[in-house]
């Protein structure tokens, strides 16, 4: 039998309440804040293609490309472009790996 009193049933309860509350606050916020770091744009057998690799090349060409004086495609179009080559240099490489095939530093600086 508990000796609490209905005074003291109150306040714990109320306790209780209040850091349920602040706890639900702070996952609430917590959750708020958390942005997306990368999602995936392309699975290449069992390889990915992230987000940021593929903005990380897009910006690499748009840079190539000004260097040259080179007009830009529409966005839409250098991107698709762009993951379209990323996908065939990925299944190169798998494809390689899978016969065997590699090459040395000396050769590949030829």
């Amino acid at each position: 039998m508990s000796t609490a009193t209905p005074s003291r049933d109150h306040a714990a309860v109320a306790a209780c309440l209040f850091f349920a509350t602040m706890i639900a606050a702070g996952a609430t916020a917590a959750a708020a804040a958390v942005t997306p770091l990368d999602h995936i744009v392309a699975v290449v057998n069992d390889d990915v293609i992230v987000a940021s690799e593929l903005e990380q090349r897009v910006q690499r060409i748009r840079r190539q490309l000004a260097a040259q004086n080179t007009s830009l495609p529409p966005d839409d179009v250098l991107r698709r472009q762009i993951l379209e080559r990323e996908i065939l240099d990925r299944i190169q490489l798998q494809l390689a790996a899978e016969r065997g095939i590699s090459i040395d530093d000396p050769s590949l600086n030829r």
